[in-house]
C-alpha cells in the first residue's frame, strides 16, 4: 500500500503542523501502508512565519521518528 504526502505541505490549504504530519503517517504505516510518494516539487511557504516548508523534510522527520525498516521513502 502506498501514500502520497504532496498535501502535507502544499496545495490543498494551509501545511499541517510538523506533529500532525508524523502522527497521519505513523497511523498509515500502523495501518499496513510502507511506501510514501513525496517530490521536491511540494514546498509550501508557512502563513506565519513565512519559512519554505519541504515535504521531503517533513517526511524524513517521520521516518526518523517511526523507523527506517517499517516505511520506504522513493529515491528520485
Amino acid at each position: 500500500m502506498r501514500h502520497g504526502v504532496m498535501s502535507i505541505t502544499a496545495f490543498y490549504g494551509d501545511p499541517i503542523p510538523d506533529k500532525d504530519a508524523i502522527e497521519l503517517i505513523a497511523q498509515a504505516v500502523a495501518s499496513g501502508c510502507t511506501f510514501f510518494d513525496t517530490a521536491q516539487a511540494y514546498v509550501a511557504e508557512d502563513p506565519v512565519s513565512g519559512k519554505l516548508l519541504w515535504n521531503e523534510e517533513v517526511l524524513g522527520r517521520a521516518v526518523a521518528t517511526i523507523g527506517r525498516d517499517k516505511c520506504k521513502p522513493p529515491l528520485k
